[in-house]
């Protein structure tokens, strides 16, 4: 039998629980529509119609964003919708790994936002999968 010391065990639980943390998020928010950063990356490229909305800091945005990606932080998301009254495009949320995005494209999804959606991976994502991004110097 392995004997492995208590302290070595901590980091292990650590990492564990950082892997589980999106299938919980997803478990406690309910089902969420995602959308994987190849297909935001051919809509983007096909000029198709979305909205796409950046959830995280301002500091975060300025540094890299992707490209057409509006800057709302979650405090600001209900009055920002609220302006795009008839926009139907469909709207994709963006967060540094999609925990943010999850929660509210599941909050938007209650409220009657039927295209809300998270994309997968979220910024993460986007730069492994080394998609453009701007930055705001």
């Amino acid at each position: 039998m392995l004997d492995l010391d208590p302290i070595l065990l901590l980091p292990l639980a650590l990492v564990l629980l950082l892997m589980a943390l999106p299938v919980i998020s997803r478990k406690i928010w309910g089902p969420v529509t995602y959308v994987p950063v190849h297909i935001v990356k051919r809509m983007q490229d096909s000029n198709e119609s979305m909205l796409l909305l950046d959830l995280r800091d301002r500091k975060a945005y300025s540094q890299a964003h992707i490209d057409g990606a509006i800057n709302v932080t979650p405090d600001r998301l209900d009055d920002f919708l609220q302006g795009s009254v008839g926009d139907d495009r469909p709207i994709v949320l963006v967060c540094q790994s999609d925990l943010s995005a999850t929660r509210h494209a599941a909050r938007l999804a209650k409220a009657g936002y039927d295209s809300a959606a998270a994309m997968k991976g979220g910024m993460f994502a986007w730069k492994r999968a080394k998609y453009p991004t701007l930055s705001k110097a």
